[in-house]
């Protein structure tokens, strides 16, 4: 008997691993169409937070611009979300 998915994300494949024929084989859960739809939007939105995080940074005048470059490029999510929080507030 499959178990079925009650979750989106990380929690659907808990335990989806080494089930089976005891050879090492398993199965793998299908995910509901409805949760890769919200990853997707999820991964757009964040790319596109990068991309504009990036390119303000770029056009700004901030005297630590290599490090706020390189602070978005290693972290994007969180870079992203710093230098919006405390990166355009050092402007003018």
């Amino acid at each position: 008997m499959i178990p079925r998915p009650a979750l989106c994300g990380a929690g659907l494949f808990l335990g989806t691993f080494g089930a089976g024929n005891g050879r090492g084989g398993g199965y793998v859960q299908s995910v509901p169409p409805t949760c890769m739809n919200i990853n997707y939007l999820i991964s757009i939105l964040c790319l596109v937070m990068w991309i504009v995080a990036l390119v303000d940074c770029l056009k700004s005048s901030t005297p630590n611009k290599i490090v706020w470059i390189i602070v978005i490029i290693l972290l994007p999510f969180l870079g992203s979300i710093l230098w919006f929080i405390l990166g355009k507030s050092g402007r003018a």
